[in-house]
């Protein structure tokens, strides 16, 4: 239940086991799943597993393990184990299924296994297996229904299958297979099946587009001279 003296700074909520001194720029450690001390701006309300929403430099969500949603240099969502100190830059470093170096911009968001180091510019949201070395443009290669080289403006979220919105220049939003609406600027390949609405811009333009792409060269020699048509 309760044993704890906090601080000014610090609302902590226990319904398990309590080993902490707070001081008042929140320094927490709890037994259990979480080893872990964070920043000073954490407002930490433990209800057994997690179930709070805390300052705008950490938004710590546990539930048993992790389940969290941090500020904007950090986002970790974490189901595994947790034994970690967090910078403001992003330096997450978790026992099990993680082994990873992600730069200072990184989103991670993990539910299961993750064996990459990504870029800067990347924003991965895994809750399946990934086995990816993705660079700064992004060059996301995933071993389930996903084998796709996407553009650099991607935010790959993906759930072992594929859930999830991204960015203005690829809009992918994947159920298992297939359920998206995607814009003029996705370039999609999937290895497994395919259940997709697309958006009514894609619809008109994507076939014109490949047949145009096929006559380009010869209606530009039909403009030119007719000996670019013999030279074809």
């Amino acid at each position: 239940q309760w044993n704890s003296s906090v601080s000014s700074e610090l609302d902590c909520r226990l319904l398990r086991q309590w080993n902490s001194s707070v001081s008042s720029e929140l320094d927490c450690r709890l037994l259990g799943q979480w080893n872990s001390s964070v920043s000073s701006e954490l407002d930490c309300r433990l209800l057994r597993q997690w179930n709070s929403s805390v300052c705008s430099k950490l938004d710590c969500r546990l539930l048993g393990h992790w389940n969290s949603s941090v500020s904007s240099e950090l986002d970790c969502r974490l189901l595994g184990h947790w034994n970690n100190s967090v910078s403001s830059e992003l330096d997450c470093r978790l026992l099990g299924q993680w082994n990873s170096s992600v730069r200072s911009k990184l989103d991670c968001r993990l539910l299961g296994q993750w064996n990459s180091s990504v870029s800067s510019e990347l924003d991965c949201r895994l809750l399946g297996q990934w086995n990816s070395s993705v660079s700064s443009e992004l060059d996301c290669r995933l071993l389930g229904q996903w084998n796709s080289s996407v553009r650099s403006e991607l935010d790959c979220r993906l759930l072992g299958q594929w859930n999830s919105s991204v960015s203005s220049e690829l809009d992918c939003r994947l159920l298992g297979q297939w359920n998206s609406s995607v814009s003029s600027e996705l370039d999609c390949r999937l290895l497994g099946q395919w259940n997709s609405s697309v958006s009514s811009r894609l619809q008109r333009q994507l076939v014109p587009l490949k047949i145009k792409e096929q006559f380009r060269g010869p209606s530009q020699c039909f403009r030119q001279s007719a000996k670019c048509l013999l030279s074809l």
